[in-house]
């Protein structure tokens, strides 16, 4: 079976790193616009069955050729628009199946795809993705759902400024004005609102978390029946200094005006940002002592009614830097938790594991599936530690009852 892999950054790395070592897989095709980027991918897999190929992703026809007669095409890339609809026409075109690790828009292609008889999975990384299968897990065990809440923190300890993820993704992140669900409808918030101190686990412990622009908020509501609450709050170490470099305006799209020239504060501003960090580079930070630890954690909790008893169901992924290079040298807590989803996704699609058709978040998928991933995941190293517990009993007792009881 072959699979195209558009982007060889951190994530694209680790999910190639694993399927190159796969049976199912015999050809695993590595398209990137550097081809630096690539070639040194390329060295690090060793393996016979990895082509490599420079591709602009915004160039259609470039797409098409590169992703002829392969499988699955996973979309491992910068999540603007325009790359997302290419990569999705180039896979419906060459009739392959489709993940990518974020994103909520692609859900608008679904009767194209279902009309194709084939999937896309989209969202399939660390959150979004592990975050909804485990929200749709707790409410496979409920008879009503009431709220979900998701809570993310993460910390890297280095001695220069590294980037773990697209940082002009983050930073644009940041700089949107998050949504949550209340009670049927979508509302905007203000950024950095919403701030509580969430309780994550050890070592890790109380952080401050505020609301956050992401894609399980409006997703979740769509597949969840029911729901009434959903939310997503972010935590990192420099969120006041990410709070004043936004209220600054240094990621305003809007162009001013210096000495005579045009041009925007998020283009100035990203373009100084260091590059997220390849597999050798990480190695060689650690190596040399300047990168030396991170903490990456992703909690669910949801509540509920189940056989007339008010419940909270409790899960979450935590993982540092030692323990994501156990697993895989070169990744980092946060590159092997977003790659490694999309990964077994794209495994199970070769096999033909998941049947579902059309475009779809994971909890789209059915409930045997859903399960199938988490099991998936759960085989290459992410500890998942779930809890649930009554929050209380309730019942409606008619009046003969209560007077007999109070006699």
């Amino acid at each position: 079976m072959k699979v195209l892999i558009l982007g060889c950054g951190a994530q694209g790395s680790v999910i190639a790193t694993h399927l190159a070592k796969s049976p199912h897989v015999n050809e695993l095709r590595l398209a990137d616009l550097s081809i630096r980027k690539a070639k040194s991918l390329v060295n690090r897999l060793q393996s016979d069955k990895v082509a490599v190929y420079k591709v602009n992703a915004n160039n259609l026809k470039r797409l098409l050729k590169v992703a002829k007669k392969v499988d699955v095409v996973v979309n491992a890339a910068s999540y603007s628009w325009s790359i997302i609809e290419n990569t999705m026409e180039a896979a419906l075109t060459s009739g392959a199946h489709y993940v990518d690790l974020a994103g909520i828009e692609q859900i608008k292609f679904n009767n194209k795809w279902e009309d194709a008889g084939l999937t896309a999975i989209i969202g399939m990384g660390e959150d979004p993705g592990i975050t909804n299968l485990l929200a749709a897990k707790a409410a496979d065990e409920m008879d009503a759902v009431d709220e979900i809440r998701m809570r993310d923190w993460g910390s890297v300890n280095s001695k220069e400024m590294v980037s773990s993820w697209s940082p002009a993704a983050a930073w644009a992140d940041f700089a949107e004005e998050p949504i949550i669900y209340d009670h049927g409808v979508f509302k905007r918030v203000p950024p950095f609102s919403g701030e509580e101190v969430y309780k994550f686990p050890p070592p890790i412990g109380p952080q401050t978390v505020t609301w956050h622009a992401h894609e399980e908020v409006v997703s979740l509501p769509l597949y969840i029946k029911g729901v009434k609450y959903v939310d997503f709050k972010l935590g990192i170490p420099d969120l006041t200094v990410v709070r004043y470099i936004i209220n600054l305006g240094l990621l305003s799209e809007k162009y001013v005006s210096v000495k005579g020239r045009r041009i925007s504060p998020r283009t100035v501003f990203t373009s100084l940002l260091p590059r997220t960090l390849s597999m050798d580079e990480v190695e060689e930070k650690i190596a040399e002592g300047t990168l030396t630890d991170e903490q990456e954690c992703i909690t669910v909790e949801v509540k509920g009614e189940k056989e007339g008893q008010k419940v909270e169901y409790t899960a979450y992924a935590l993982m540092n830097l030692q323990e994501a290079n156990t697993l895989m040298p070169g990744a980092t807590a946060l590159s092997y938790l977003v790659g490694t989803p999309a990964a077994v996704a794209t495994e199970m699609l070769l096999k033909g594991e998941i049947k579902t058709k059309g475009v779809v978040a994971p909890e789209g998928l059915s409930r045997k599936e859903r399960n199938a991933l988490l099991t998936g995941i759960t085989e290459r190293g992410i500890k998942i530690r779930e809890r649930t517990r009554t929050l209380y009993s309730f019942r409606v007792q008619n009046l003969e009852e209560i007077l007999a009881e109070a006699r």
